[in-house]
């Protein structure tokens, strides 16, 4: 998994004419494992980190986006939006916290983008198969990408090739949820064949606590009664009956405190090696070949 990917983000970037990538650091594991793989598919002084905080953004996520750009040896910079966020909030009316989510994910994309054209660089996608399949992203924000390494990998496949790149244990040791649930037998039960819109948005807004669940599923409901209440009674109970089923069939997993992976990040070069194997062709071969010194050549 971990070759195929770097592979693939190495040929993606280079077919497309570019060098350098940009990742959006938020201190969470996607981002973190994108930034891991591009640092390996491109070298480390061909990746930049960008920290965007808002003002009620934890420091602790800072924190850890800077752990790993120290691990990487990333040139990052930090890019606060709370001035360019707060003043569209302002003057909006009636805004809640999903709205203003959204607002700040795209707000970060702009961010994202002007760096990438100023760098000419491509911007790397940090999102997941499993996000994907929840609804648990912002179209033209966090969903916004060049390339997304992580496109068709599961949230559990992030996680094992977390512990494969040697991700820092403070990374994988953060506190968080996850949650399971088949959608499709929901769906076939509930009678709504293989629709599973209707669940996956109400898992997504049952676990995310973007609004109160209850105020979150009563939202739900009133917006099923719109759009189905047309097509008869029939098809909003299923809908309803999906939702409901729903909330009884979603199960939280438990996350290990630890990466549970045996794959070790294999060394590019033996430990026995020769002296300019290590010093001289292994960060080549790591693609940092920039950071070795011309007195570092033999003479011939």
């Amino acid at each position: 998994m971990r070759t195929v990917l770097v592979g693939f983000l190495r040929d993606e970037v280079q077919n497309a004419g570019f060098a350098k990538a940009i990742v959006g650091l938020s201190g969470g594991i996607d981002s973190t494992v994108t930034a891991y793989l591009a640092a390996e598919a491109l070298g480390n002084k061909n990746v930049r980190g960008v920290m965007m905080p808002y003002a009620s953004s934890s420091p602790d996520s800072l924190a850890d986006a800077e752990v790993v750009a120290k691990a990487l040896h990333i040139g990052t910079e930090t890019v606060d939006i709370t001035p360019m966020v707060d003043p569209y909030l302002a003057l909006s009316t009636g805004h809640d916290r999903l709205r203003a989510g959204n607002v700040m994910a795209r707000q970060r994309m702009i961010v994202l983008y002007d760096i990438s054209a100023r760098e000419r660089a491509l911007v790397l996608g940090t999102s997941n198969k499993t996000e994907s399949l929840l609804g648990y992203g912002t179209l033209f924000g966090d969903m916004a990408c060049a390339i997304n390494p992580l496109g068709d990998l599961y949230k559990t496949q992030v996680w094992e090739l977390a512990g494969m790149l040697g991700v820092p244990q403070r990374i994988i040791e953060k506190k968080l949820k996850f949650y399971v649930i088949n959608g499709y037998d929901v769906a076939e039960k509930t009678g709504m064949g293989n629709r599973v819109n209707t669940i996956m948005q109400t898992a997504f807004f049952a676990i995310s606590g973007i609004l109160p669940r209850e105020e979150a599923i009563t939202q739900i409901k009133h917006a099923i009664e719109k759009t189905y209440g047309k097509r008869g009674e029939a098809v909003v109970k299923k809908n309803f009956d999906a939702v409901d089923q729903t909330l009884e069939n979603l199960h939280e997993i438990k996350v290990p405190a630890k990466a549970t992976s045996k794959t070790a990040r294999r060394a590019l070069v033996p430990n026995e090696a020769p002296e300019f194997v290590k010093n001289v062709l292994a960060p080549i071969i790591a693609f940092n070949g920039d950071n070795v010194p011309v007195s570092a050549m033999p003479v011939d």
